[in-house]
């Protein structure tokens, strides 16, 4: 949610003036201390909503009462609150019941949860991703530099763009970003401007290369199954040793153990040295790592971050490229 907010933020405003909520301030009190900065001068207000139980969508919507809903995508993040996918898919559809009849809903189309969604809603509609109806990306080519891409809008306007985003999955947040820009009246060459104008957001695959030639690749805000099949595309992208460090995937409830065991078999194929910060998750994603076939001395434990900072720092040469995945919260040591 996060990082289309941004986007959308950075491609509105090559045209308009914008207020967006910051960081991920997504409950009542973080958007309301955003509204008090809203003035006559302002365009757009850009809402990041978050929630953790049913009915927390649909109070923040009383608040901000918005013409424009978008929807990123349903997975399991916060089932342990939420119980059943379900009450997550009815929580995030309590968005765009708060729409009156002029209020335009916007889904990714990348996303199985979104397109049900999409489907179950009867008001204005677009799907937009890689497979979006009303606007896709065509001709992708994928590096660690970024992407190149042709974005088609409404099936007859296309123009070439570039962004130094890492990852397809940031090309199908871009597509869904511009279709709102598209729609509430931006040219497909204003929005290009700002897609080549987009830079990383702070702990979501932020490339950073230390003194010391290592690259870094931090992506170590919460993440959820999507988004760590994501991270691990890119890592591939990389030459030289692959480590990745992680305390694994947590807040799943029951699907916990199993979406640890096959986020271990799936690290395996690209990571060369993986590090497990804490023992909460430690022996799902080790019984997936070695599933798969990962060398068992290439596992390493530490009790907590400043261990794994210490390890690393035994471990790590010139050239080693290092993928921090998922927050590293002391509670899971």
């Amino acid at each position: 949610k996060t990082s289309v907010k941004n986007i959308l933020s950075t491609i509105l405003s090559q045209k308009y003036r914008v207020l967006v909520t910051p960081e991920s301030y997504n409950t009542p009190l973080g958007i309301s201390l955003s509204v008090k900065k809203l003035d006559p001068t302002h365009d757009i207000f850009i809402a990041e909503m978050g929630a953790r139980s049913k009915g927390d969508i649909a109070d923040l919507a009383r608040i901000v009462k918005p013409q424009y809903a978008l929807l990123t995508g349903v997975n399991a993040q916060h089932l342990e609150t939420f119980i059943t996918e379900e009450n997550i898919k009815s929580t995030k559809f309590e968005l765009f019941e708060s729409l009156d009849a002029q209020g335009k809903g916007f889904f990714s189309a990348d996303n199985e949860g979104a397109m049900e969604l999409y489907e179950k809603f009867e008001g204005n509609k677009y799907s937009a991703g890689m497979n979006g109806s009303f606007v896709k990306a065509e001709n992708l080519s994928v590096s660690e530099h970024g992407a190149t891409f042709d974005l088609v809008f409404n099936g007859k306007n296309k123009i070439k763009c570039q962004t130094n985003l890492l990852g397809k999955h940031n090309i199908s947040n871009i597509c869904l970003a511009s279709a709102v820009a598209y729609e509430i009246g931006m040219t497909p060459k204003e929005i290009a401007m700002g897609i080549n104008r987009l830079v990383a957001i702070k702990h979501r695959l932020e490339l950073i290369r230390n003194n010391k030639n290592i690259l870094i690749i931090d992506d170590s805000y919460n993440s959820n199954e999507h988004g760590v099949k994501a991270a691990l595309e890119v890592l591939s992208l990389f030459e030289g040793r692959k480590f990745i460090v992680t305390p694994g995937l947590v807040e799943l409830g029951s699907r916990e153990n199993m979406a640890n065991f096959e986020f271990g078999k799936t690290i395996s194929s690209v990571a060369d040295v993986v590090v497990i910060v804490g023992k909460h998750n430690a022996e799902m994603l080790i019984q997936g790592l070695l599933k798969a076939g990962f060398n068992k001395a290439n596992i390493v434990f530490a009790k907590n971050r400043n261990k794994a900072g210490e390890k690393l720092n035994e471990l790590l040469v010139s050239g080693d490229v290092v993928l921090f995945e998922n927050d590293l919260p002391d509670t899971y040591e």
